[in-house]
């Protein structure tokens, strides 16, 4: 495809704010706070990709480093003002695993109601609780389906697949 890299500083795509220093300050890390719809629109029209870094910017020229799954979802939320969105995260295992090290463990579908019990239970923990969280915050607020999968399996329908219910 037609790909451009972009970060949340070019064309003013994405803003976000300094994280609250207190309790922890994080230095520049950074929390989305706004997509422009009209710009991913325009360019999707002109047949390009967009292809967004976790590096936004706050509006006062301080750029600020943001969760990659944040920012994925927060994009695909702005697309999906504009046209149907699906968001796929890819990542180096074939989904949600119940054993990390055993791909055939695989969980094919989690749900806002199953998903407590797996983070509860540490089934779900680490670095997999902002990707399924920002999933199923996603879907809540329009985007048509999210999955996690390996890249290797981005054609086909192989992974994890998040829903509301």
């Amino acid at each position: 495809c037609n790909a451009l890299g972009l970060s949340g500083a070019d064309g003013n795509a994405v803003t976000a704010r300094r994280r609250n220093p207190h309790p922890v300050d994080y230095g520049f890390v950074g929390d989305i706070e706004r997509v422009d719809s009209e710009l991913l629109r325009r360019l999707l029209e002109g047949g390009i990709t967009p292809v967004f870094s976790a590096i936004m910017h706050d509006g006062k020229g301080t750029l600020l480093n943001c969760n990659a799954d944040s920012v994925a979802s927060a994009v695909a939320l702005g697309a999906a003002q504009i046209a149907p969105t699906d968001l796929v995260f890819c990542f180096e295992k074939a989904g949600v695993l119940r054993d990390p090290e055993d791909d055939t463990t695989l969980i094919r579908e989690i749900t806002a109601a199953t998903y407590a019990p797996l983070k509860e239970d540490g089934t779900v923990n680490k670095g997999m609780i902002p990707k399924i969280e920002n999933a199923l915050k996603a879907i809540e607020k329009g985007v048509r389906s999210v999955t996690i999968k390996h890249s290797d399996n981005l054609l086909n329908d192989t992974g994890t697949v998040i829903r509301n219910s």
